[in-house]
């Protein structure tokens, strides 16, 4: 039988399955991240089609069809997709073609084959049993990897149903690799060889391949058991074995342990540490009255490392079924407390998971946010009654019902999720927000109706005085739009980094063309941010002003990206001999007060705009003025150290303490410098300068004073 009169045969049913499959892509267009040909629809249609050629295949066959007439099928079916569904990016979204329309021909025609190859396997039993046994195989190729995810402490899995899955989304670029590429080779030579073998049975005994026959029955098995046992060491999956042989340095206390990926040389800096999440374990078991034991935090070295391991770049994350914690380094201090909380939280969960009732979103962050109670050196109830005056009107249902907490900016949803739960646990106390976390349902635990408590809330929110720089602020902090809504997301990030690439390269020009398509295809306040930065990298400072002053974008500040297209503008306003604008253009963006590291930050352009020199030299080293200018014959000597905090003597961060003794969170990171120096009387000192001014006057400083004279007490004893 030919292809042709074999599709004849069978053409109200390859039609109807067709159009069944077309029918999932336009219900999917409505869902952000699978509008795109990207890796999302690439897992969904991998599963489907897994599952779905496998038993067509089956049935197929059972019908005495041809073995390769029934590959041929599944190829034609693949392609017909991959054209319709490119046609669909180019015409209909108008979206770039990146690699990233890669992942669906290979995940999809990989996974189908494989399910193919279960078919053929299963061919040779008898009646429904075939189709049973099918059944329990998929089931366990589904349940192996929850129990992998569940027990092991990677977020990403390689299975032959979907491929690749990364776990979670946050991470704007997901590429081919050579691990994935290991997985699909094995995958479809292993699949081929057993299709091979039981096409042979079809073709003439005469055939040359006939005496390969055993190798086609034997080499399968050998394949995809490697896979299988060496799937950690050629990357394919992180077991706690694996990230327990990375990871070696450690402090090991009664309740938690701390583990490091690279060792920690410094005694005051591991002490740190220690007493740090001391501080917070202590400060969260007053608040809940839970005190969870064994706790694994694991400190990465960078988030490079942690996407490596783990499967993950953009956030650090928790387990708390594990009760293991993944952070990195530089991010430890903003996010161990809110880590250990989805712990503490999890001790009261009833689900597998640990985590609130429903796997609602808006409980579990926002939880974890009330627990944490602070943002950007501010409490998030200030921040929430930026958003609600002047970014949107907002219900209960925004964050707590149908996930549409991950449709919004991430900030905007932790913030206004952590601020009503805040508000809860002042209202109504501990207990109750806990049981209310573990149901998570509101009307049960507390009788009320969720919106009217929820405007309650809101109504809350209006102790604050605010005015027009806090609605600017409010717009430049939380106006952008959420990743998963962004035009394109995947496709443009691809050309985002290529244009990256290029630019750390300093070949300008060929950068400047690729963010001129970026900017052309997304106009938004980042793609803006990116075409000024390299022309400026080019000094085409004119070009900078001509397209700042003409460009709508602007005509409003919008996410921080527009704050940074604000400084390069004023810088090229001073390059021009126009400082005294562009030193206005910096003072209203000093009076927001975004936060003190924004400050410093604004402080020394500022005082950078005075030098044209200084302004060419940060045009010629975008990636290195910042560290480099500590070394000019500036003046302003005092601006720069307090920007380089990190960097300067000890000496000199003294005559910055001695110059700036009313600002906290100077003196907050001052206080770290002279713990990790060793001198334990000069950070006493900074103490004793925040006690006597005054300083610490709201919850959050509060908080952060108590944690310094903590750790002070107790390392201090140490000895070190």
């Amino acid at each position: 039988m030919n292809i042709k009169k074999f599709i004849n045969n069978y053409l109200v049913l390859f039609l109807s399955i067709l159009i069944i499959l077309f029918l999932i892509r336009i219900i999917t267009l409505q869902i952000p991240l699978f509008k795109n040909l990207d890796l999302e629809i690439s897992i969904l249609y991998s599963l489907i089609c897994s599952i779905l050629f496998a038993y067509l295949s089956l049935w197929l066959i059972k019908k005495e069809a041809k073995v390769l007439l029934v590959l041929l099928t599944i190829f034609l079916f693949v392609l017909i997709l991959f054209i319709s569904f490119i046609v669909i990016e180019l015409f209909i979204f108008d979206c770039p073609i990146t690699n990233g329309i890669l992942f669906f021909p290979n995940f999809v025609f990989t996974s189908s084959v494989f399910g193919f190859a279960m078919a053929l396997i299963l061919s040779s039993v008898e009646g429904k049993r075939s189709y049973l046994i099918l059944s329990l195989i998929i089931f366990i190729l589904i349940l192996y990897s929850l129990i992998g995810y569940y027990y092991e402490p990677s977020l990403y899995l390689f299975n032959p149903l979907v491929i690749f899955f990364p776990g979670l989304v946050y991470n704007e670029i997901f590429e081919f690799d050579l691990r994935t590429f290991i997985y699909i080779a094995g995958l479809i030579i292993s699949s081929i060889m057993i299709i091979i073998n039981y096409a042979l049975s079809e073709l003439s005994a005469k055939n040359p391949l006939q005496k390969f026959k055993l190798h086609f029955q034997i080499f399968p098995l050998i394949i995809l058991c490697g896979l299988f046992i060496f799937s950690d060491k050629i990357g394919l999956s992180t077991s706690q074995n694996k990230l327990n042989n990375v990871f070696g340095t450690s402090i090991k206390e009664k309740k938690f342990e701390v583990y490091f990926e690279k060792p920690i040389q410094n005694k005051i800096e591991l002490e740190i540490y220690r007493w740090t999440t001391k501080f917070h374990f202590k400060n969260l078991e007053e608040k809940t009255g839970i005190s969870p034991e064994k706790i694994k935090i694991f400190v990465f070295e960078n988030d490079k490392s942690k996407r490596e391991l783990l499967g993950d770049e953009a956030a650090d994350f928790t387990k708390p079924w594990l009760k293991q914690i993944f952070v990195t380094k530089n991010s430890f201090d903003q996010t161990i407390k809110h880590e250990l909380a989805h712990v503490f939280l999890g001790e009261k969960s009833e689900n597998i998971f640990h985590v609130a009732g429903g796997l609602n979103l808006g409980l579990i962050e926002g939880g974890a946010v009330a627990l944490e109670w602070e943002w950007l050196e501010q409490s998030p109830k200030y921040f929430s009654s930026l958003i609600t005056n002047f970014v949107g009107n907002f219900s209960f249902n925004d964050f707590f019902k149908n996930y549409s907490f991950a449709t919004r900016l991430s900030y905007v949803s932790y913030l206004m999720a952590g601020s009503f739960c805040k508000y809860l646990i002042d209202k109504y106390g501990m207990e109750k927000f806990l049981d209310f976390y573990s149901s998570g349902d509101f009307e049960k635990v507390f009788n009320k109706n969720a919106e009217d408590e929820f405007q309650f809330f809101l109504s809350d929110l209006k102790i604050f005085q605010l005015n027009s720089k806090d609605s600017l602020k409010a717009k430049i902090l939380f106006g952008s739009q959420p990743f998963v809504l962004k035009k394109c997301a995947r496709a443009i990030s691809r050309i985002n980094k290529k244009a990256f690439q290029l630019f750390e390269q300093k070949r300008y020009k060929e950068a400047e063309l690729l963010f001129q398509r970026i900017y052309e295809l997304r106009r938004d306040n980042e793609a803006f941010y990116n075409l000024l930065r390299v022309k400026f990298s080019q000094k085409k400072f004119n070009q900078v002003l001509s397209l700042y002053q003409n460009s709508e974008i602007n005509k409003k500040l919008v996410g921080l990206a527009s704050l940074r297209s604000a400084v390069l503008y004023a810088l090229s306003l001073g390059r021009l001999g126009r400082i005294e604008e562009a030193k206005q253009i910096i003072e209203e963006l000093i009076e927001l007060k975004i936060s003190s590291s924004w400050n410093s930050y604004l402080e020394l352009i500022s005082v950078l705009l005075n030098d044209s020199e200084n302004i060419d030299f940060i045009a010629e080293n975008p990636f290195t003025w910042q560290t480099k200018i500590l070394k000019s014959p500036t003046p302003e000597k005092l601006i720069l150290w307090k920007y380089f905090l990190d960097l300067i003597s000890e000496e000199q961060l003294d005559e910055v303490v001695k110059n700036f003794p009313n600002e906290f969170w100077l003196l907050n990171k001052s206080f770290y410098r002279y713990l990790e120096l060793g001198n334990f009387v000069k950070a006493k000192n900074i103490i004793n300068i925040i006690k006597e001014n005054n300083l610490a006057n709201d919850e959050v400083k509060l908080y952060n004073l108590d944690l310094m004279i903590y750790l002070l007490e107790n390392i201090s004893k140490t000895g070190v």
